[in-house]
């Protein structure tokens, strides 16, 4: 019964330290909050060096309109990468990792009155972008695939797998853009907003990540501050 009563109340404090964790999160999406209220939403082309936002369309960028290697899609920037795993490596540890191709050049932010170059740290790991993931795994005389890199495929022995991973920007999304303006570029510096939609979807989105922790911190918090005290309690009695 002690045993039970001890691990309870563990339950307990670890609910009482997410709730900590979660509180954390709130100040990041405050900060937020405050970010995109206090910016100003401005025209791209009367945009300067520091801290802007604005809402536009995505386009080609200097390198012009890209096919994605691995899926063929349009875009406006992709990127692919292969990662090797061995044959035998029960922890899924990292063989090797090669790119297979990028953009040269990245995308643009535009809107009516002009179009900036963005740099890809900005929309990476965005829902703005899209994905496409190929694997295969070798077998004794079998052929790679043509999208597995040669050097890559020239190495491979029975059992060894490749992932082949393509990150897109596709062409002509409406996003919401918040960052600075370096070099005559869309840079990520600081908190940075890359989001499909509008700058009222942002808003929302910001408003609903608060609203569900004002709710979950409160129940992890007390829950758990009701969980250990009465674990506690008994663990007490059961050892007097």
């Amino acid at each position: 019964m002690a045993t039970v009563a001890a691990l309870v109340m563990f339950v307990g404090v670890g609910m009482v330290a997410v709730s900590g964790l979660f509180a954390l999160f709130s100040v990041g999406d405050l900060r937020l909050r405050r970010l995109l209220r206090q910016t100003p939403r401005t025209p791209i082309g009367s945009w300067r060096p520091g801290r802007v936002a604005a809402e536009g369309v995505i386009e080609c960028g200097p390198a012009g309109r890209q096919t994605a290697l691995l899926s063929g899609s349009e875009c406006a920037w992709y990127d692919v990468t292969a990662t090797c795993y061995r044959a035998g490596d029960s922890d899924g540890d990292l063989t090797w990792r090669t790119d297979v191709g990028r953009t040269p050049a990245g995308p643009a932010l535009a809107d009516a009155t002009a179009r900036v170059p963005v740099d890809p740290g900005v929309f990476a790991g965005t829902a703005t972008t899209e994905t496409t993931t190929m694997e295969y795994v070798h077998k004794r005389h079998s052929v790679p695939p043509a999208w597995i890199p040669a050097t890559m495929a020239s190495r491979l022995k029975r059992g060894d797998s490749v992932t082949v991973r393509e990150t897109r920007l596709p062409l002509g999304g409406p996003v919401f853009a918040l960052g600075h303006l370096e070099n005559g570029a869309l840079v990520r510096r600081g908190r940075t907003v890359f989001a499909a939609g509008r700058y009222s979807d942002a808003v929302e989105a910001n408003d609903g990540d608060l609203s569900l922790m004002t709710v979950t911190i409160p129940v992890f918090f007390l829950g758990g501050l009701i969980v250990a005290g009465g674990a506690l309690a008994v663990l007490v009695a059961v050892t007097d």
